[in-house]
């Protein structure tokens, strides 16, 4: 698979033949900070957004989390539940549906033990990423 970022074309390979993830890799409670843009029909129509908040991973390939977020100015608090998967190259998704019905897409890369990894929204209509760390409990 190659991507053609500004006329330069880059592979996505194994990060490591060594990495052995599976959906067991990621579990816990991770904490995050992300921001980002919620587009809106034009330029001059999109939202910035900040939200931080805490996650759960179950190890089985169920999540859920809760959150504080600034959407324009507007702040909200939320929860979320949704599924995970993981491949053995250690990338992977998520997909969540919050408490307002939204729904949400993620492409996510973690370390072979899953003490941190890093996302980037796959839906169109948002532009983010970010980073989680695991919480020693």
């Amino acid at each position: 698979m190659a991507l053609t970022i500004s006329g330069v074309a880059v592979s996505a390979s194994p990060v490591s033949a060594g990495d052995q993830c599976s959906v067991a890799t990621i579990k816990g409670s991770y904490l995050y900070a992300q921001d980002g843009i919620i587009l809106g029909k034009s330029a001059d129509k999109n939202q910035p957004f900040a939200q931080a908040g805490r996650e759960y991973f179950d190890g089985k390939g169920g999540m859920s989390g809760v959150y504080t977020g600034n959407f324009n100015g507007t702040i909200a608090r939320g929860s979320y539940k949704g599924t995970y998967t993981m491949n053995s190259n250690c990338s992977g998704t998520v997909t969540f549906e919050d408490n307002q019905k939204n729904v949400s897409h993620y492409d996510i890369y973690a370390t072979h033990n899953g003490s941190e990894f890093v996302f980037v929204q796959t839906d169109s209509s948002s532009i983010t990423a970010a980073y989680e760390r695991r919480r020693a409990e």
